[in-house]
């Protein structure tokens, strides 16, 4: 009694499996890649979106800042028409003191405005950027996939046809094949 072989139709099995998985594997890696530009816009998206609810917060804290110095320094003026008591110079002194700190806070939200704002703005042209990236890799995917088939027929037509010729009546001579060369856009050269 022969013995049937099982390992071939295991190892059949096996080599089936292990291309479909890299096949599965290929697929799932090319969708990240042509993902991945969407994801990162929406990235930045998000991130612009972020820089600019703090800009208006900065907005709003420099307005206050403004408003609180304006009002110091007209404390300081009523006061230094007032008399000149002990008390009056101690709310003089205190009302320079908050419009010194005023200033300083105006000065500080202004520097963080400014670099929320080139923040902004860069990551507004990156966010664009891969926005378009995104578009333009899809439209590059559709019409290389539209011409794909194309040149696939073309190889396999231009392989059927390409004939064996040799040199007759020479001293060591050795055949030449005629090659087709697919050109980019479909077309095909023939070199010999």
């Amino acid at each position: 009694m022969p013995r049937k072989k099982m390992s071939s139709s295991k190892s059949k099995t096996k080599n089936v499996s292990m291309k479909k998985s890299t096949l599965m594997l290929a697929q799932e890696v090319e969708k990240d890649f042509l993902g991945m530009p969407a994801k990162l816009a929406a990235l930045y998206r998000s991130e612009v979106a972020a820089l600019k609810q703090q800009e208006k917060k900065l907005g709003t804290e420099l307005k206050k800042a403004k408003a609180d110095k304006k009002a110091a320094e007209a404390k300081q003026a009523a006061l230094a028409k007032a008399k000149n008591t002990a008390t009056a110079k101690k709310q003089i002194a205190a009302a320079k003191k908050a419009s010194v700190e005023a200033g300083k806070m105006i000065k500080t939200i202004i520097a963080q405005l400014e670099q929320a704002s080139k923040n902004g703005q860069k990551l507004a042209a990156k966010q664009t950027k891969f926005s378009q990236i995104s578009i333009q890799l899809v439209k590059l995917d559709k019409q290389l996939s539209k011409t794909a088939h194309k040149v696939v027929k073309a190889r396999k037509k231009a392989k059927a046809t390409a004939p064996l010729t040799t040199v007759a009546h020479e001293e060591n001579a050795s055949p030449s094949f005629s090659t087709t060369h697919i050109a980019p856009m479909g077309e095909t050269v023939e070199t010999n």
